[in-house]
């Protein structure tokens, strides 16, 4: 199995369901309407010579636009790394020079690829196997020089599986994220465990702080939250708001430990929702 044959999976059992939502835009997406532009930009590639086993840069923000694209690589057995489009010139010249990709998508050249003429044939190839390569991720380059990670068709829906597993979630649930896709956490668990569940993904806006972030999560109708680093400690240093009580959010993955178990409770009673770190 790859990881266009697990969306399948979802597609199968209710393709009319929305899969994606764009915060900002209100753009969305069922599993029908995604499965179908993955395989029409699909062709698009093959039309410029990408083949399976050849790398291919997606240098975009968190959208639905990077999901399809990222899909509709990894379906014609090609591998795509999403680089997060707030790299400096050094760094992504770095991570370019690493990669050595056939091509690199990014907003000067992504309308060639999205535009679809519903005319065209469905292109219908998936040679990907469990085992083989479906995407690099790089480090934060913290400890040092940013390293390449190679993750596998199995990792990626191990993932998408144990995540939701872990935490009991269904899919009626609504998974939020604000965390670039080329992260594990937003393409591993919040990406693949919506795909895993047949539930919707929310992609939100840049975490800008924390202004109206409890707003915007009862707009979303947010039950899954995933965060990193010192989201939850911005949160923290916000002035308190009646909508930390009246959202929907059932827990927080957060992706740093809490400095102590009394802080820890203190922030699920104030944001009336559980904290998993």
């Amino acid at each position: 199995m790859n990881i266009f044959q697990f969306f399948e999976k979802a597609w199968l059992i209710d393709r009319d369901k929305v899969f994606i939502i764009e915060e900002e835009s209100g753009r969305q997406l069922t599993y029908g309407q995604f499965r179908e532009l993955i395989k029409r930009i699909a062709y698009k590639l093959v039309m410029v010579d990408v083949n399976a086993g050849d790398r291919v840069a997606i240098i975009l923000p968190r959208s639905i636009d990077t999901a399809l694209l990222f899909f509709a690589v990894s379906f014609i057995g090609a591998v795509p790394i999403i680089l997060e489009d707030a790299l400096t010139d050094i760094e992504l010249k770095g991570q370019l020079d690493n990669l050595q990709p056939k091509l690199i998508i990014s907003e000067e050249n992504k309308d060639r690829f999205l535009k679809i003429n519903p005319k065209r044939k469905i292109y219908n190839f998936y040679p990907s196997d469990y085992g083989d390569l479906a995407t690099i991720i790089y480090s934060s380059g913290s400890t040092g020089e940013s390293k390449g990670i190679m993750i596998t068709h199995r990792t990626l829906i191990l993932c998408g599986e144990s995540f939701p597993y872990w935490f009991n979630l269904n899919k009626q649930d609504r998974l939020y994220t604000c965390l670039s896709l080329g992260h594990i956490n937003a393409l591993g668990y919040s990406l693949m465990g919506t795909v895993n569940l047949g539930a919707a993904l929310i992609l939100g806006s840049k975490f800008d702080g924390g202004k109206d972030f409890w707003a915007k999560m009862i707009c979303a109708k947010a039950t899954v939250v995933n965060m990193l680093g010192k989201m939850l400690s911005k949160l923290r240093q916000k002035a308190n708001c009646p909508e930390e009580q009246k959202h929907k959010v059932d827990f927080i993955a957060n992706g740093q430990a809490i400095a102590s178990r009394d802080l820890h409770l203190e922030l699920e009673e104030r944001f009336n929702t559980r904290i998993v770190v």
